[in-house]
């Protein structure tokens, strides 16, 4: 009697175990389904486009000319001439040319134009070279970029008037960011061009919303004469008129655009 009373107990605990395993295997088949990722994603186009441009929104093309009346301005009352100025944005992204003619003291030249950040990524701009107090200290004329000036003659090479120049001539560089917001500089820091904000990449034919993607470069020169604050070197004169016809040039000024974050 206890022989099949055991069986009977073995026998019921194998149909249980068959059950509880049926059941699991039913709850686990009701509870998996297959995982399907789906969708689409859009890589917007990306680019680094930053220009010197003679105007505003304006896409820098071959060449950009600095003389025409939005870019170039004789300081009032003064007889400056700018009749012979070439001054132009070249094909190689680089102010030069002729800035004009000086005829006495008190004579005062400005040219204007633009950075401007045409690309996706935001920027720091920030001045090397020869002329690397742009942004920080004054000269004691109270410019901040050097001017290289030579005597021109017709029998013999250019005569060295660089003293005469640092005593009569002054030149200041100035980078001013357009926009309200985000841009803000600091004498001797790099200056922030912010990405375009509406610019539709890669043509780029929209126009800023706020210009914070866009900075003014203001380039000032004048023959300040014997008004200058410089103690001239020896044998150098501070003179309101020039004996000798002299070729003023901008030295050296290089600005480099750094991606920042």
């Amino acid at each position: 009697m206890m022989r099949k009373e055991s069986f009977q107990g073995i026998l019921l605990g194998i149909v249980i175990m068959c059950a509880v395993f049926a059941f699991i295997t039913i709850a686990w088949a009701g509870f998996s389904s297959n995982l399907e990722i789906g969708g689409t994603a859009t890589i917007n186009a990306q680019e680094w486009d930053i220009d010197f441009t003679n105007t505003k929104d304006t896409k820098w093309t071959a060449s950009q000319s600095l003389t025409g009346s939005s870019n170039a301005e004789v300081k009032s009352g003064t007889n400056a001439s700018i009749s012979s100025a070439t001054l132009a944005i070249g094909t190689d992204r680089t102010v030069s040319g002729i800035i004009g003619t000086f005829n006495q003291e008190g004579d005062e030249i400005t040219y204007k134009w633009y950075i401007q950040n045409f690309g996706s990524f935001n920027s720091e701009i920030s001045v090397v070279g020869t002329n690397s107090k742009i942004l920080s200290a004054a000269d004691a004329n109270g410019g901040n970029i050097e001017l290289k000036c030579t005597e021109v003659q017709t029998t013999e090479s250019d005569g060295d008037k660089n003293d005469w120049c640092a005593t009569n001539m002054v030149a200041t560089l100035t980078l001013t960011p357009q926009g309200t917001a985000g841009n803000v500089t600091t004498p001797g820091s790099p200056v922030t061009v912010l990405a375009a904000t509406t610019a539709s990449l890669p043509s780029k034919t929209a126009a800023s919303t706020d210009d914070t993607d866009i900075i003014e470069v203001k380039l000032v020169v004048k023959f300040i004469g014997s008004s200058s604050a410089v103690t001239p070197a020896a044998g150098i004169t501070k003179d309101a008129t020039s004996d000798v016809p002299i070729r003023v040039e901008v030295a050296g000024v290089k600005l480099v655009a750094n991606q920042v974050a």
